[in-house]
């Protein structure tokens, strides 16, 4: 049986979360990341469940009760720090109580949060007034990625890559405690050869024609030319077809 990971993306519809600079809105942040962090761990054989998938509300009572009847073995809730000096920063990991599995999941995922982020690390902190830490079964561990208030820490959270890496270093620190070797993500190989003929083809047809080759459908004459406006024959419009089918 697979192991279950109940990921909260902190808040959600009416309520935003801390508000940082340029106006970030907490909520903002949180869904990418959590989304992202369901990719990873489902890529590793971890079944996942999210709090939300979208701009939409949730009770603290709800969530608890959600990933309880899930029957989550871990709880991964996700947040962003704020504070009303802008010169408070860093990255933390929120339990209910040090000395169980919970404390041992934050320190790995604080670990790998901090590698990838290199902001202040301000340790694994004891919060039992939090719900979420309080009401769930499982061990749950609550991250504040970064101050969304401080210049420095928004700046490295507030782009789509950014929050892939964020999510990318938890699911890291997740596997670390189970014990399963992260793995790569894989990425597809994109041929961007820059044909010869490249110069003689009509300005419209040079982007369509880097598609269809990124792409592999359809790669030139195999001499570095590409020759537009050549007749196909039988046999190349069947491979073209049969690729797109692919």
């Amino acid at each position: 049986m697979s192991t279950k990971i109940y990921i909260d993306a902190g808040h959600g519809g009416a309520d935003c979360g801390a508000v940082g600079i340029n106006k970030i809105e907490e909520e903002d942040i949180t869904l990418p990341v959590a989304k992202y962090l369901e990719a990873e761990l489902k890529r590793h054989g971890i079944s996942t469940k999210m709090s939300r998938t979208s701009d939409t509300a949730k009770s603290l009572e709800a969530r608890a009760a959600e990933a309880n009847s899930f029957g989550a073995d871990i709880v991964c809730s996700i947040h962003c720090n704020a504070y009303e000096k802008s010169s408070a920063n860093g990255t933390e990991v929120l339990i209910c109580r040090k000395g169980g599995e919970a404390e041992k999941i934050a320190k790995k995922v604080l670990k790998q949060l901090i590698s990838v982020l290199k902001t202040t690390e301000r340790g694994v902190k004891e919060d039992g007034s939090l719900y979420i830490l309080r009401k769930t079964i499982a061990p749950a561990v609550l991250c504040e990625i970064a101050f969304v208030t401080n210049k420095s820490d928004k700046e490295k959270i507030d782009e789509a890559a950014e929050q892939k890496a964020v999510a990318v270093a938890i699911c890291k620190g997740i596997c670390a405690y189970l014990g399963i070797k992260y793995k790569k993500e894989e990425t597809k190989k994109v041929n961007k050869t820059k044909f010869k003929d490249e110069n003689k083809m009509s300005a419209w047809a040079v982007d369509a024609i880097k598609k269809v080759s990124e792409a592999g459908i359809m790669n030139g004459d195999g001499n570095g030319n590409f020759r537009p406006k050549d007749t196909l024959t039988r046999e190349e419009a069947a491979g073209i077809v049969a690729k797109l089918l692919d």
